[in-house]
């Protein structure tokens, strides 16, 4: 009887299982150091209190100068834990090392937020000292403000990560079967804290306070005094490294693209991938070519238009240089494609909506072997996505799994937890 493969929960380079207990309001901090990972579980249900935690130490070289070493030490530390304190498997991680960059920026006041976001990632190109191509972005208004000339400004702090680094981590939780909900810079989570601030954070490029960025926009120009980090208001400064909400924009060209020139743009932001760990030794993955992606999705800035994606699925092989090969599957519904096609119209606008991609394939070599990993991939195809310019996808919160099923023959090995 076939099986089948389940990644549960999936953000970009990951994948790890996960089931809602109990502990569903509950949310694990993670503090990693040298010679240990020390984890503090919080439970918020109308009060704010501690309801477990514990301390694990790490063999030396796991983690070194505020990076991830051996993401499989740290996995296994962490997962050992986990299971020791029966903690929660949703977990908040800071981090703090030369690899992440955090800097303040005063810009002119823009009324739409993507115009300002597209304004903030042009000025960091100038005031962070990386790559932006290699890294994650992300940033918080925390004011507004008028000049001598009468013109109004808005500043923000803008932080970066090196992607590398950020996989590092991500790889390690994967190991370990926990998720990741938020990966922030450790300072802002010390800000909170000083702040006594309780609840969620707010979302990625929102303001500090609850009222939407046009709200604030809005009641600046009408000279309605802004709230700032010094207010009477506690400061939400959080920016999440983790891409847990991600907005996916559509190619230049027509048509479904596995691999995007970098004359398109940046490629992270036209194509989103994950990969399972390695299969492990002495062990082969049978895949009898049925599988399922589901995700959670909507429009940008809830606008109304159709909306077209495309789904891919690979193996990822090494050639004998050591580097990485992608081996896609063939769709046995549609002559010559390696993509699976999913469309609406309108696609979902206004609240976060769940779509099923099936997806009947052909590998041709039949079994993934030791080493080798399996991938999926999505992009957003421009021809049925206008007159929008992308999509935005929700892959991993507590509410909203998204998940990859993939139908299997073979007695499967554990993933994660």
């Amino acid at each position: 009887m076939g099986r089948r493969l389940c990644w549960q929960g999936i953000a970009p380079d990951q994948h790890h299982g996960s089931s809602h207990d109990l502990k569903a309001k509950s949310v694990v901090g993670l503090d990693i150091e040298t010679g240990s990972v020390a984890a503090t579980e919080v439970r918020v249900n109308g009060t704010t209190e501690v309801s477990g935690g514990g301390v694990n130490p790490l063999a030396p070289g796991t983690f070194r100068e505020g990076e991830v070493s051996d993401p499989e030490a740290l996995g296994q530390a962490i997962k050992e834990l986990f299971a020791q304190e029966k903690l929660s498997r949703d977990v908040r991680v800071g981090i703090a090392n030369q690899r992440v960059a955090v800097r303040s920026m005063r810009l002119p006041a823009i009324d739409s937020r993507d115009e300002l976001e597209t304004a903030i990632r042009f000025q960091a190109q100038d005031h962070i000292p990386m790559p932006l191509d290699q890294s994650v972005l992300d940033w918080q208004v925390i004011g507004h403000t008028t000049d001598e000339n009468g013109e109004r400004k808005v500043d923000v702090v803008a932080v970066a990560a090196r992607r590398d680094m950020i996989g590092q981590m991500l790889e390690a939780m994967s190991i370990a079967g926990v998720r990741p909900i938020g990966i922030d810079h450790s300072a802002f989570g010390m800000i909170r804290a000083l702040a006594r601030e309780v609840g969620s954070p707010v979302g990625p490029g929102q303001f500090v306070s609850a009222p939407s960025y046009e709200e604030r926009v809005a009641a600046h120009a009408d000279g309605v005094p802004a709230v700032t980090t010094t207010g009477h208001v506690p400061a939400k400064l959080f920016c999440n490294l983790g891409d847990v909400t991600l907005q996916l924009r559509h190619s230049g060209l027509p048509g479904c693209i596995f691999s995007p020139s970098l004359i398109d743009g940046t490629p992270s932001q036209k194509v989103h991938r994950w990969l399972s760990p390695p299969i492990p030794d002495n062990f082969q993955l049978l895949l009898d070519g049925e599988a399922t992606l589901s995700l959670w999705t909507r429009t940008l800035n809830a606008a109304v238009h159709p909306g077209r994606i495309c789904v891919f699925l690979y193996a990822r092989k090494l050639n004998v240089l050591g580097q990485p090969v992608d081996v896609l599957m063939v769709n046995q519904d549609i002559t010559n494609a390696t993509w699976f096609p999913h469309e609406a119209d309108p696609w979902p606008r206004s609240n976060w909506t769940e779509v099923s991609v099936p997806m009947n394939f052909i590998y041709a070599a039949g079994s993934l072997l030791p080493g080798e990993r399996l991938g999926v991939a999505i992009s957003v195809e421009k021809g049925g996505t206008n007159p929008g310019d992308g999509l935005e996808f929700l892959y991993d919160h507590p509410s909203f799994d998204s998940r990859l099923q993939v139908k299997t023959s073979s007695v499967l090995p554990i993933f994660g937890n």
